[in-house]
């Protein structure tokens, strides 16, 4: 595995290595869709008449792992509060899976106690 690291300039002449390993990535869209048209000389909203749907993944490293998950409901609250879930669901079971895996690694230890 490869690790982009980028340093950055932080204040007083210190600098930033951070590196994002994990992260959820999503999108939602609202009923109509997101679709611009140039109509009477101007850019206008275009109703798709789509239901609100969104979508979301995991990264790892940058790169997407498993499938991407779609999501679609009748208003925004419903469509919103299931992306919620699925993004406190995959976290929990990213950090549980981590911990595991170093706790198996290096085992436990007293001065370095893992969170929960």
């Amino acid at each position: 595995m490869t690790i982009d690291i980028k340093w950055f300039h932080d204040c007083g002449g210190k600098k930033s290595c951070d590196t994002v390993l994990v992260r959820t990535e999503t999108r939602y869209w609202p009923a109509g869709g997101s679709s611009f048209e140039y109509r009477d000389g101007m850019m206008q909203k275009f109703d798709d008449g789509s239901k609100p749907s969104g979508i979301a993944y995991v990264e790892v490293n940058g790169k997407r792992v498993g499938t991407e998950t779609e999501f679609e409901g009748d208003t925004e609250a419903q469509v919103m509060a299931e992306m919620e879930l699925w993004t406190v669901e995959r976290a929990e079971f990213v950090k549980d899976t981590l911990r595991a895996a170093l706790l198996e690694r290096f085992g436990p230890r007293e001065s370095e106690k893992l969170p929960s």
